[in-house]
């Protein structure tokens, strides 16, 4: 009796154990969406092993074998442990299942980028890539420059292009002075508006064709041949 209870125990162990280990590999991706191919092949490889453990499992207990009841076991404790672990770890969000809160643009985002007009798609996609962002090490695209926790592209109403930005709570003035050299150093951009949201923006009777003559306070608007 002791030795049935010793073979349960080693096999729901093993079983358990590489089923965790595959539930790593999903957690540990860069993200969600990425997770979730790395479950599918996953989820092949446990099936193909469930299918092979259950028909030796069988041919052994047609033989009288011992072993025949753990085969068969580890059949169903492989790909059951592995979808719900896999679950568990959605439910409570462990590594690549996060998911960050929605953030609202419109009463979070506190700067505003102004970008000449009659820019194209084009030049604000190379403004978005090469002045508002950073290759990575990697090579593998671009992440926000740093301190930079919210970017997004509205239009305002004259049509111009406007590229609005937040940093993150605990960004560093030195992080925050290097994101506002970065922008005004650009000849794309025709005004950075500080501490401003969109909503204020849209609001605000600035007209922006004639913003030479605007009676909105110098502190909130910094143009990038401003001088300091």
């Amino acid at each position: 009796m002791k030795e049935i209870y010793r073979n349960f125990i080693i096999t729901f162990l093993i079983s358990i154990g590489i089923s965790c280990g595959a539930t790593y590999l999903v957690t540990s991706s860069q993200n969600g969406y990425v997770a979730g191919f790395v479950v599918l092949p996953l989820l092949f490889l446990f099936a193909v092993a469930s299918l092979i453990l259950l028909i030796t499992g069988f041919v052994c207990l047609a033989l009288g074998k011992k072993s025949a009841p753990w085969l068969l076991l580890s059949a169903v404790l492989l790909p059951v442990s592995f979808i719900s672990s896999a679950l568990i770890a959605k439910y409570f969000e462990i590594g690549a299942y996060h998911e960050e809160p929605m953030i609202s643009f419109s009463d979070e985002a506190t700067n505003l980028v102004l970008l000449k007009e009659g820019m194209t798609n084009k030049q604000i996609e190379e403004f978005w890539n090469k002045t508002m962002s950073l290759e990575r090490a990697d090579g593998r695209g671009q992440d926000h420059l740093p301190g930079v926790r919210t970017m997004g592209q509205e239009t305002a109403q004259n049509g111009r292009a406007v590229i609005m930005f937040g940093f993150f709570p605990n960004a560093t003035e030195e992080q925050r002075q290097f994101v506002f050299a970065r922008v005004k150093s650009s000849p794309m951009v025709y005004q950075l508006l500080e501490n401003q949201s969109m909503k204020e923006f849209n609001t605000s009777s600035e007209n922006l064709s004639s913003s030479s003559n605007s009676n909105t306070p110098k502190k909130k608007i910094e143009t990038k041949d401003s001088k300091k």
